[in-house]
């Protein structure tokens, strides 16, 4: 293309650049004015007016000027300017359109608020979500006569990620359906960079977007409709006060107000529900702005934001992108999902990612050290951090639960936020404190909370041990159970108060978790968050946790928690590879060899019992009954051998010897020796000699059947459960069963967990066939196999499913569990399994 042609073109898009609608020899004044202001370079009104053809050309064009003006009109330069003129097949004034102009200066401001917002992202920004909810407003938006559309919620709740997500799938992607609309995308960032200080938003728009017109771009497109492409979309971030000099908020308003009969400008707010209650007040004191105001499908009036938590899905999506693999909503546990429905939290589980040891998401211990991590940084970390701690615990201390949980009413605390003025605005800005509007009162109130209610207990425990001068004791656990009603709330604070004995070596306080009344499922998750939080602080190597005396004093609580569940499991074998002597020791390889019974696996028992057998003389010294024959027992079992007698013989010498009553409670030693002892006993169909063997027992042991807080006793009350019932029995057993019926019914009756709800539901609905009800029966089993299936208890699955084939055939009477044992085994003995393929597999399979 010949030279002349490019500088005709130059000269198009610096006419469509300056947005007037002809420019004369007075419009160069203002143009030459333009251009300094957006390239900081000057060309002089003569040589504009020599350019535009109003003055005799003398010389050619220096490299500045057409590099000043090729940069005016949005290109690097005059060889770029070029490159891209010879690029098009039929270049004209058109492809320079006043639009595709306004589009490329306005891509500018959004390229950068984009960047700003990917960078400042606490989570690589392709791991976030696409909220679905969120389009489906914004299309019924665009096509509506609406004007603007607010998004309000609290700080961190990701105001800015979504419409960093909305502007690029809706707008910047090649197949974009909306691509040609203009966007214009402002946040605090980008407004501080380009706005001109003492300049309204109106006149700001007006000045960048074209001089010379009161309204810029909009006068020229009102003017010549026919070159709009689309919508102009305004997008302003985190609305504020005091960005521009005057009011950022009044700002946009008085520029919506200017917006009338526009049906092509379309403005979206993302602000904090501080600001949207400003807003909500300019927006019902104006017809205009009521009427214009685009509502959306989705508001939440309690906390006057429209922005949902995230879903379990949502939250699945953003933690399988974190972990790089599939994940589904019950790979993370409940406490873990609560947390993450706010998505502040996804960025201090990136940061927990970085230890060398990572809580399991399905773990408890995830949730409480997200939340150390989360006071850590935003608190501890921070400047002025003693004076918001202080702070902080004041306010804490005078919350009190109400319907928007624990709060506090602001003028209760006015004395303290009034000398730490600067400190709390900081705790409010930066997310960790939240003021509320609360109408429901006679005169409305101003509320404080915590961003999330787990951030409240962390705050809440600490006020608890520093009560009790930090020494956890009995009267501690008492304090918890009496002062807080609600359960999972109490086993928060049970959880923290659990890690910090953990963390410090108390573990002598935790036997008060078990002997004090609190119910069967708070016992069960405590006690496996117990194991789980252990192993983590074990891997951390703690030197507390990594002392024996430690490990000894932990390995003794064992016993009295959810037998077999898998951080039972972990620790019982961390535990058994890392002590190496003394009876402790013992105890935990006893326990380590009937976790290896109950998952079949033959070849690890041979090995767990040869170490056992190497120092069989104290064994039989600290257990009443050896443990090694009862183990060796179900070795012969699992691998096809019959099993011999002298299992059973021990179990007889013990029922003979004459030993006097002690009303102490029993030891560990003792509970796991008698627990396996009525397994033995019921596997091999001796019911008689099990009576006698529990008889015996409560005549050793007075007291033993008053416990109701011990695991173990409940173990074998159901196995005495089981031989009376085989041994027909059936009034006794019936008066076991009404036992059972009459605690559970209380939610502090008797201590269960899932393995012994299980064995007592297969015991009530054996009864329950043995006496005719059918029906009963077949429920009770069905709820068995449900909590079997649900916990993982595989062993369980399958010899229920043996049990209801049973019922279902009316096989005679007189079949046994014994007998569903048999059967089973010899299913495992055929080639088609092996122990481990049915153990170690999935339940349904």
């Amino acid at each position: 293309m010949p030279h002349r042609d490019y500088l005709s073109e130059l000269k198009n898009s610096v006419e469509i650049k300056s947005g007037l609608p002809t420019v004369d020899p007075g419009s160069c004044k203002a143009i030459s004015n333009h251009i300094f202001e957006l390239t900081k370079k000057y060309i002089s009104e003569t040589t504009l007016k020599r350019f535009f053809g109003f003055a005799k050309i003398t010389h050619n064009f220096s490299a500045f000027t057409l590099n000043t003006l090729a940069q005016y009109a949005g290109f690097r330069n005059w060889n770029a300017f070029c490159k891209s003129v010879s690029q098009n097949d039929t270049p004209s004034a058109t492809n320079y359109s006043r639009w595709n102009e306004l589009r490329q200066e306005a891509q500018l401001i959004t390229d950068v608020t984009l960047i700003h917002i990917r960078n400042i992202s606490g989570i690589a920004f392709n791991q976030t979500e696409l909220r679905s909810f969120l389009y489906h407003d914004f299309e019924h938006f665009l096509k509506s006569r609406q004007v603007f559309f607010c998004l309000s919620a609290q700080p961190l709740q990701g105001r800015s990620t979504l419409l960093a997500q909305l502007t690029m799938q809706y707008f910047r992607q090649s197949h974009a359906e909306h691509n040609e609309h203009v966007v214009l995308f402002f946040n605090w960032y980008t407004i501080n960079k380009w706005a001109l200080p003492g300049t309204d938003l109106t006149h700001w728009l007006a000045d960048r977007f074209g001089p010379g017109n009161p309204q810029g771009y909009r006068n020229y497109f009102d003017r010549y409709p026919h070159e709009r492409k689309g919508k102009v979309i305004l997008i302003f971030d985190d609305v504020e006060d005091n960005i521009f000099k005057n009011s950022y908020l009044q700002n946009i308003i008085d520029f919506l107000y200017l917006t009338e009969d526009c049906d092509w400008i379309k403005v979206v707010l993302s602000m904090p529900v501080a600001v949207w209650l400003s807003m909500k007040q300019e927006i019902f004191r104006s017809d205009y702005l009521s009427r214009n105001w685009f509502r959306g499908s989705f508001f939440d009036r309690e906390n006057l934001t429209n922005i949902p938590e995230f879903t379990p899905a949502e939250i699945v999506n953003v933690l399988s992108r974190q972990e790089g693999k599939e994940l589904s909503p019950e790979a993370v546990h409940p406490l873990n999902l609560s947390l993450f429905s706010m998505p502040f939290w996804f960025q201090y589980y990136r940061l927990i990612k970085t230890r060398p040891e990572v809580p399991k998401l399905n773990s408890p211990v995830l949730y409480f050290e997200l939340i150390e991590s989360y006071v850590e940084t935003k608190l501890f970390l921070a400047q002025q951090s003693t004076e918001k701690n202080f702070l902080i615990n004041k306010l804490s201390g005078f919350m009190k639960l109400s319907e928007k949980g624990y709060s506090v009413p602001k003028e209760e605390v006015l004395t303290y936020i009034s000398t730490f003025t600067t400190d709390y605005g900081e705790l409010l800005s930066e997310g960790i404190l939240i003021e509320e509007k609360y109408f429901k009162t006679a005169v409305p109130t101003e509320i404080i909370r915590f961003a999330h209610p787990a951030i409240y207990t962390y705050f809440l425990f600490n006020k608890i041990i520093e009560s009790f001068r930090s020494q956890p004791a009995r009267e501690t656990f008492t304090h918890i159970l009496e002062i807080y009603a609600d359960a999972k709330f109490r086993a928060v604070l049970l959880g923290w108060l659990i890690r910090f004995s953990l963390k410090n070596g108390r573990l002598d306080t935790l036997h008060n978790l078990f002997d004090l009344p609190f119910t069967s499922s708070e016992k069960q998750e405590v006690f496996q968050f117990m194991c789980a939080q252990f192993n983590y602080l074990f891997h951390q190597h703690r030197p507390l946790i990594h002392d024996e005396r430690q490990q000894r004093a932990f390995a003794s609580l064992l016993h009295r928690g959810e037998l077999y569940s898998k951080p039972f499991k972990k620790t019982v074998n961390l535990l058994s590879e890392n002590l190496h002597e003394g009876d402790t020791d013992l105890l935990v390889q006893v326990m380590w060899c009937s976790v290896l019974v109950t998952e079949m696996k033959q070849a690890e028992l041979k090995r767990a019992l040869d170490r056992l057998k190497k120092n069989r003389s104290r064994i039989r010294q600290i257990f009443p009954i050896d443990p090694i024959e009862l183990l060796t027992y179900f070795h012969y079992i699992l691998s096809g051998q019959v099993p011999g007698s002298r299992a059973n013989e021990a179990i007889a010498s013990f029922i003979e010897t004459d030993v006097s009553s002690d009303t102490s409670p029993p030891s560990p030693f003792q509970l796991i020796a008698y627990r396996m002892s009525c397994v033995v006993l019921l596997t091999s169909g001796r019911f008689r000699e099990g009576n006698l063997f529990i008889q015996t027992l409560n005549d050793r042991h007075p007291d033993l059947f008053k416990r109701r807080n011990d695991l173990s006793v409940s173990l074998l009350l159901i196995f005495n459960g089981f031989f009376c019932l085989y041994n027909l029995r059936l009034n006794t057993a019936k008066k076991i069963v009404a036992h059972f019926e009459r605690l559970t019914a209380e939610p502090t009756g008797v201590y269960l967990s899932n393995f012994s709800w299980i064995l007592l539901d297969i015991f009530r609905s054996e009864f329950y066939r043995l006496t005719g009800e059918e029906d009963k029966a077949f429920g009770t089993l069905e709820s068995a196999l449900e909590r079997a299936e649900k916990h993982s208890y595989n062993f369980f699955h399958i010899a229920i499913n043996y049990l209801k084939i049973r019922m279902e055939k009316h096989i005679p009477e007189g079949e046994t569990i014994a007998h569903a044992f048999a059967e089973f085994i010899s299913i495992i003995e055929t080639d088609t399994f092996a122990p481990d393929d049915i153990f170690n597999g999935n339940p349904k399979d």
